[in-house]
């Protein structure tokens, strides 16, 4: 049965985990509309074309204009932003849009992997280990954060709630992570320590400094190391009927 929460848009939606986000809404009592810009629909023609064949309705608009934005939201319930770090301009103007029209804003980030070396089809055979390598990070496949975002959205246990994707058994120091996959894929892999990300940080900028950032607080700050707060809510323990790809599998089809 259809709920209040039945139209949702996703900002991102052309990028790698918006777009499996936007199939996995369509697979939920959802209408589900991406927004993108005019230039995307040149650059980004194919995934464009998946999606609409998913169900995602296309609107295309300006992030400069508030008056687009308020259009687009008109009737929406659910704001969805996979946004990357890099556009946090863009995050600024969508929370200010969201917040004018009176929905909830609705924000999922998701760990990386080592590097944030997103070009490589497979690890690499030399990697920077960040601080020591003691602390860990909660690794999911798109698919299945797809999935539990999707199912998140339409529970009524997580209005207004902290939803954090961190499943148990997913959780690994890079260390740990470098030593499965040399176990499943036996190749020798260097490990090259590097003690602190700070100054890489203060001398880059744009979507560099976006992923460093990321990085520092992941596996510097560790962010995801940290408990649960009980105010919080994890993903995988409300929806336990999902089966989970685990980091072992998801590295041995890297093979």
């Amino acid at each position: 049965m259809a709920t209040d929460l039945q139209r949702v848009i996703v900002f991102g939606a052309t990028g790698s985990f918006g777009s499996a986000l936007a199939a996995a809404l369509c697979k939920e009592p959802f209408t589900v509309f991406a927004w993108v810009r005019a230039e995307t629909l040149l650059g980004k023609k194919e995934r464009l074309d998946t999606l609409r064949a998913s169900g995602v309705e296309i609107l295309v608009g300006d992030f400069a204009s508030t008056s687009q934005l308020l259009s687009a939201l008109a009737g929406i319930h659910t704001v969805v932003s996979c946004l990357s770090g890099a556009a946090l301009k863009l995050q600024l103007q969508l929370l200010e849009a969201a917040k004018a029209a009176g929905f909830t804003f609705m924000h999922f980030f998701l760990p990386g992997l080592g590097e944030l070396r997103s070009e490589l089809q497979r690890p690499p055979n030399s990697v920077q280990v960040f601080c020591d390598g003691q602390h860990r990070a909660s690794f999911v496949s798109l698919e299945d954060a797809a999935a539990l975002t999707a199912k998140a959205i339409l529970d009524p246990r997580t209005l207004n709630k902290v939803v954090q994707i961190r499943p148990r058994g997913h959780h690994l120091t890079q260390p740990e992570l470098i030593a499965l996959w040399r176990g499943i894929s036996g190749e020798a892999v260097s490990q090259h320590p590097i003690a602190s990300l700070v100054d890489s940080i203060s001398g880059s900028s744009g979507a560099a400094r976006a992923r460093l950032q990321f990085m520092y607080y992941i596996w510097e700050r560790g962010c995801q190391s940290q408990v649960i707060p009980e105010h919080e809510l994890e993903a995988s323990e409300l929806y336990p009927d999902l089966s989970l790809m685990s980091p072992k599998v998801y590295l041995e089809s890297l093979l």
